[in-house]
């Protein structure tokens, strides 16, 4: 029997759902905001640096993922800046203070990989077998008691592992959809402007085709834990403006509450967590320096959320991690390093533009 259930809606906003109101969700008697650390409390924080907080319980300056697309060449020197820039209170001021200096002087010129990370994650600290899925910043995939699927960035075809065991690796090709037109993630990014009906149909499809492939292989392996990453609040809300669109940002919602709900029903587990690692607001009121043309909507880092069948007094992103592994009957957490195993002989990194 599955013990602890964690579905990701990634980018699911709280006063969205306040608004909503969608059936599974409002069922759920335990529930608020998941907050970001204090130096992102109403600045831009970035997908990676939030599914990595959540994942490992521990903050940026430990974790060292600033960003999806780029490493931290010195922890010490993000620690600085963030424990700098925390106390400025104006948050367009902290933006730049903040990611300014570290991207001038300390990113390198890769993108990230999972054994960047030099601590454990949730699914490694259980020991249970598990599941995890579509989690950000997990590739390559490494070996552990369970089954992995490496999240973005992580190619379709790479020297590197996406899947741990391999042998799974034809159920991730079936919804590892991220670059849903060809080689670029949304219409907004050049001036062809892609389909946009064709963008919107593909991200339905690939978080359909996800949810089926965590049904189908926790009939296979009965999976203890089970973590996975959904997407489809994120993409599209990039592609959809908050106020002419706010029909298609409902269905959205309501798609993907009873999808979840559907998943809970056949997987039946003890205790459901639906999280997300930031909301969406209007990109004209975003502070994102990295912005690009088009966007409709961007990152609202105070409007992540939380939702339960169990009280776990959730309060920040960092919070997550300990709260799970009591349900484990693991107290008392305490951040552990560790070693990460491949099963591959390359060690090359290719680079992946996100």
């Amino acid at each position: 029997m599955t013990e602890v259930l964690v579905i990701g809606w990634d980018g699911a906003s709280f006063n969205h759902l306040q608004r909503i109101q969608p059936d599974y969700y409002s069922s759920l008697d335990n529930k608020g905001k998941l907050l970001p650390e204090d130096v992102y409390k109403g600045i831009p924080i970035d997908s990676g640096t939030a599914w990595t907080t959540i994942t490992t319980g521990v903050e940026v300056e430990d974790h060292g993922f600033l960003s999806i697309n780029n490493v931290v060449k010195s922890r010490k020197f993000l620690g600085l800046t963030k424990n700098f820039t925390k106390h400025i209170p104006n948050k367009k001021l902290r933006t730049y203070a903040y990611y300014g200096p570290n991207k001038l002087f300390n990113l390198k010129d890769r993108t990230p990989r999972s054994a960047d990370v030099e601590y454990k994650r949730l699914w490694d600290y259980i020991g249970e077998n598990s599941l995890s899925l579509g989690v950000p910043l997990t590739y390559p995939a490494w070996q552990h008691n369970g089954v992995m699927f490496s999240g973005i960035p992580a190619p379709l075809e790479g020297s590197l592992p996406a899947s741990y065991p391999e042998k799974y690796d034809e159920y991730r090709k079936r919804y590892n959809g991220y670059y849903y037109l060809g080689d670029k993630k949304t219409p907004l990014e050049d001036e062809s402007q892609p389909n946009l009906k064709e963008y919107k149909d593909k991200i339905y499809e690939y978080n359909e085709e996800a949810f089926k492939v965590v049904e189908e292989l926790n009939d296979e392996e009965e999976f203890e834990f089970i973590f996975a990453v959904f997407p489809i609040i994120d993409d599209l809300l990039h592609a959809l403006d908050p106020e002419d669109d706010w029909d298609e940002i409902e269905k959205a919602y309501n798609w993907i509450d009873q999808k979840t709900e559907e998943l809970v029903e056949k997987i039946e587990p003890e205790h459901v967590l639906v999280l997300s690692d930031h909301g969406m607001m209007p990109a004209e009121q975003s502070l994102n320096p990295g912005q690009y043309p088009g966007l409709e909507m961007d990152h609202d880092p105070m409007n992540g959320i939380w939702a339960s069948n169990t009280d776990l007094d959730l309060e920040e992103q960092s919070d997550v991690t300990p709260a799970i592994l009591e349900l484990f009957g693991k107290d008392n957490f305490r951040p552990e390093k560790f070693e990460m195993e491949v099963d591959s002989d390359s060690d090359e990194i290719e680079d992946i533009e996100v």
